[in-house]
């Protein structure tokens, strides 16, 4: 695959690390970064902002504010079932896609479909957007949520 480029930010597990980027060959895909970490927000704003799909393979967060941050901006989401408050909250959404903690396979198939489907992508964006602009429930979350947006300068009020 010519034009996908797969990115992992963060320290995260090596053994996931290590699964994924032994997949790279197995399904061509020539573009393959590892970056660390980022500290700049700014940074962090346009690597979210060139990306077609947030992945969280985490095998256990409890605050993922990342994932809020990547639905503000429109991203579809696909994330493991470790990632215990969203899996919770989302779980039967049609438009987040799970995995199973640690089935790097499986987070693969799901990629693949979502590459192939872009009718699938187009909606798992806007209803990243919903969900980021409706998830206030109390006042800690609409907070952050109004910094998210703040931030990266989108009215989803």
């Amino acid at each position: 695959i010519d034009n996908v480029c797969l990115t992992i930010i963060g320290s995260g597990d090596r053994h996931y690390y290590k699964s994924l980027k032994a997949m790279v060959p197995k399904n061509e895909i020539k573009n393959f970064k590892f970056i660390n970490h980022i500290s700049s927000q700014i940074k962090l704003k346009n690597k979210i902002d060139s990306s077609d799909i947030f992945v969280m393979p985490s095998i256990q967060d409890s605050q993922p504010r990342v994932i809020w941050e990547a639905m503000a901006r429109g991203l579809p989401i696909i994330c493991s079932n470790g990632v215990n408050s969203i899996y919770n909250d989302f779980r039967n959404n049609k438009y987040i896609k799970f995995f199973k903690a640690g089935r790097s396979n499986k987070l693969a198939q799901i990629i693949i479909n979502m590459y192939l489907n872009k009718k699938l992508l187009k909606d798992m964006s806007k209803e990243s957007i919903k969900i980021a602009k409706t998830k206030t429930n109390n006042v800690s979350v609409a907070l952050f949520y109004k910094r998210v947006r703040d931030f990266y300068g989108i009215g989803i009020d």
